[in-house]
């Protein structure tokens, strides 16, 4: 499936994915105009556990998002448009695959509008879950 060029794909528990090696344009919720990043979040190292984060509790326009993943396995940074602390239980609005051993992200230059908040979390592929420092340098760019 592609959205504005971005290459996706959904999974059997239907939430979205970048393609792996794919970069995109955009996609098609992005607001009129071109927003510019005004205001950010950054995660130094992530701690042990899934890393629930509320970033916003206002309408937001995510444009960047990226963070080196250290751990030898996968980690899926789950993107909520919510106020509130994400749950397991929850539906992300978008997923950002970050490979392990390797830097990764994704940018959006037209925005992927969040308009309850914007809140997130850090789920590895294997069982055991995050360690600390699993996760470095994680950087969300946004607008309000």
């Amino acid at each position: 499936m592609s959205i504005d060029n971005a290459a996706i794909y959904r999974d059997s528990a239907g939430n979205l994915f970048d393609a792996p090696g794919v970069s995109g344009t955009g996609n098609s919720t992005a607001p009129s105009g071109t927003p510019a990043i005004t205001q950010t979040f950054g995660l130094d190292s992530a701690d042990d556990g899934l890393n629930a984060t509320v970033v916003s509790t206002s309408p937001v326009v995510l444009l960047s998002a990226d963070a080196y993943n250290a751990r030898g396995g996968g980690v899926r940074l789950m993107l909520y448009d919510k106020a509130t602390t994400p749950k397991a239980t929850d539906d992300p609005k978008w997923t950002v695959y970050l490979v392990g051993l390797a830097s990764g992200g994704r940018e959006w230059p037209s925005g992927l509008r969040f308009d309850t908040g914007l809140a997130f979390m850090l789920i590895p592929d294997d069982a055991s879950g995050l360690m600390a420092g699993d996760i470095i340098g994680l950087n969300l760019g946004y607008s309000s």
